[in-house]
């Protein structure tokens, strides 16, 4: 199975409240899928967004500054794309995040290099790239580059 098929759907509002907290595998696709509540706010923040979290767990402590908060734990999240083959890309130091307010230091410039991964966001019956349903300041789509980043055992 090729990691770079792998998508991610995200089941939006209405559906949260009656979706289980775990995760929907659909091993013929290669896609895993969770329920999800976007947080447009989110990035919307006084100071600048420092980090993007596109899909977090719900009892974590990115909850607040994440577009997406899921009541799938990480932990359960690894664990399926563990099971399909996907790559996790833990190659980054805690100086990636400690030491990036330091512009001298490369560390926080480095880019996760786990598998990546489509990410759909689904509502009703219409399911969309979460590219399409993004913008960024000066220019036309945004470069979105998704890839895994779970910590953790």
């Amino acid at each position: 199975m090729r990691v770079a098929a792998f998508a991610f759907t995200i089941l939006t509002a209405a559906v949260c409240a009656a979706a289980p907290a775990k995760p929907v595998i659909d091993r013929a696709r290669g896609e895993v899928r969770i329920p999800a509540v976007v947080q447009p706010h989110a990035m919307d923040r006084p100071f600048g967004v420092k980090g993007h979290h596109a899909i977090v767990w719900d009892g974590g402590r990115s909850k607040l500054w994440a577009l997406f908060v899921s009541p799938v734990s990480d932990h359960d999240v690894r664990l399926v794309l563990d099971s399909l083959g996907a790559r996790r890309g833990e190659n980054l130091t805690p100086a990636t995040w400690n030491a990036r307010e330091d512009p001298k230091n490369p560390e926080p410039d480095k880019r996760v290099d786990g598998a990546k991964i489509e990410v759909f966001v689904e509502w009703g019956r219409k399911r969309v790239p979460l590219a399409h349903v993004l913008a960024e300041e000066g220019s036309a789509t945004p470069h979105v580059d998704l890839r895994i980043n779970i910590h953790g055992d």
